[in-house]
């Protein structure tokens, strides 16, 4: 939308987060196959080393499309072992319309998006890509799931960090994506966008805060953290 200036924020944004001590996760949503899933790997994981790109750097981790299969996830996981880094691979999405194909079941009754998971957990149970804390650098999307499905793939997928879409705007409740995360609280990677960024919308800040978007907005991520510690609750 903001063309080249948009891509200026990005980076400056990554670099301001970095500075932060943040993690970074590019939510680039990439997805194509050998020589090209490696280029777009090298460009949002590796850093630039063009002439006067030298302090600009990517982020820790990006998201990727998996629906290729193999040829569509590996380049990327190789180049995310070879950073330091890692991915997440879009298994299942929390729009309403994710079912229409991603639930779509075979002759076996194996689901669409149980396929993608089980072939994304081969790739991120690799050996070397199994950090000391337990989980690997590849990771799962995973959204629309309801608090059976969110509990039955924690437990079979024991080393793979989730990251939850639809929180907030998207309908998703605190309660529905802590299933994702184990009992000391890691596994899970909660995302908030919209009912962050759009705060300054919302008529319960604008109420407190006016014009203040900058309020809003970090009101908006105290009230989400407190919603999220307070569901947390019920799993320890």
């Amino acid at each position: 939308k903001y063309l080249w200036e948009g891509v200026e924020t990005y980076y400056s944004l990554i670099t301001e987060a970095e500075e932060l001590g943040l993690e970074i996760i590019g939510d680039v949503k990439r997805g194509d196959i050998g020589h090209t899933a490696e280029q777009y790997a090298s460009a949002h994981l590796k850093n630039p080393e063009l002439v006067g790109l030298e302090d600009t750097i990517t982020p820790d981790a990006i998201t990727i499309s998996g629906f290729a299969g193999t040829e569509a996830i590996v380049p990327f996981a190789d180049v995310a072992d070879q950073q330091g880094k890692g991915i997440f691979v879009w298994v299942r999405s929390s729009n309403p319309g994710a079912a229409e194909i991603q639930d779509f079941a075979d002759a076996d009754g194996q689901k669409m998006y149980e396929r993608i998971a089980k072939l994304v957990n081969q790739i991120a149970t690799e050996q070397k890509r199994v950090g000391s804390s337990g989980y690997s650098n590849v990771g799962m999307i995973f959204g629309g799931a309801s608090k059976e499905v969110a509990a039955a793939l924690r437990e079979k997928y024991d080393k793979i960090w989730f990251l939850i879409p639809g929180y907030g705007s998207q309908g998703a409740s605190a309660a529905d994506c802590v299933q994702f995360c184990k009992t000391d609280g890691t596994g899970a990677l909660v995302n908030s966008s919209r009912s962050i960024i759009y705060a300054y919308e919302k008529p319960q800040y604008k109420e407190q805060f006016g014009d203040d978007w900058k309020r809003c907005i970090e009101q908006a991520i105290i009230d989400a953290k407190i919603d999220l510690s307070n569901a947390m609750q019920t799993l320890l």
